[in-house]
């Protein structure tokens, strides 16, 4: 009996897109929560209304990111399970959760 792997799987097409996996590797990511929030997040605009709840007191000249990307990252690092801030630092080489500011 062969040990046999198989390069690529197809799925039947959806909604008009063809679907397949490989194992090529590349950007992998288990999180695909954030996405899902991104989503959401778009539809209801929760972080822009926060963002303007919020009186951002930094000096403009020393920001060197938008206070809706940092409520952004730290509501949804929670959201996915990430309970501490240090797990930014680990998270940013993450394909989708470095996307999801996009």
């Amino acid at each position: 009996m062969s040990n046999s792997t198989p390069t690529q799987l197809r799925f039947a097409p959806s909604a008009g897109f063809s679907i397949r996996a490989d194992f090529a590797g590349g950007g992998l990511s288990s999180d695909l929560g954030p996405l899902l929030l991104r989503g959401m997040d778009r539809q209801i605009g929760l972080t822009k209304r926060l963002t303007s709840a919020i009186a951002d007191r930094r000096h403009p000249g020393y920001v060197q990111h938008p206070m809706q990307d940092l409520l952004t990252q730290r509501i949804f690092q929670i959201a996915s399970g990430y309970e501490d801030g240090n797990d930014s630092q680990t998270l940013r080489h993450d394909g989708v959760v470095s996307e999801n500011g996009k």
